[in-house]
């Protein structure tokens, strides 16, 4: 006997028939995708299927919404959110974080934003900026803020959607 014979699938025999009231049917053996066209189709068609579901759950690049929020120029607290359904709900995360007494500064969305405000006791001097790279809308937010007159700049929070 040769090791191809020893590998062959066994016999209709020696396979138990499946119970009569199972809910979905059991294949007696297993689909050849290289020898069943259909067997390639439905592997793909499955894949394409379970792809979709994944990112059909969450909300696309298009849909989230960010928020940066701040008690003052001058204070210690910040909030921010990033991928939000919606621009109120972004609002309200970052509110959440931040917590009594402050005020979103600015939503964004698919984009970064950036505030930094000079931490000088009564200093108007402060920056808000909006772009596509969290590095630039940082390094441009304390920039602005020094040409605004402030000494101690400091960046206060950041964000990218």
């Amino acid at each position: 006997m040769s090791a191809a014979c020893a590998l062959r699938r066994p016999s209709a025999e020696r396979i138990r028939a499946p119970d009569r009231d199972l809910p979905f049917r059991v294949l007696r053996y297993p689909i050849d995708a290289r020898r069943s066209r259909l067997g390639v189709h439905m592997r793909h068609g499955t894949t394409l299927v379970l792809t979709f579901m994944l990112f059909a759950a969450a909300p696309s690049a298009a849909e989230a919404y960010g928020a940066l929020a701040v008690d003052y120029a001058q204070g210690t607290r910040f909030g921010f959110s990033r991928n939000q359904p919606t621009e109120q709900k972004a609002r309200e995360v970052a509110l959440g974080g931040c917590g009594a007494g402050c005020t979103v500064i600015v939503t964004f969305r698919k984009s970064c934003a950036a505030y930094a405000a000079d931490q000088t006791t009564g200093s108007p001097a402060e920056a808000l900026v909006k772009g596509p790279a969290a590095a630039a809308v940082r390094d441009q937010a304390l920039s602005d803020c020094r040409k605004r007159g402030g000494r101690q700049c400091s960046l206060r929070v950041w964000g990218c959607d």
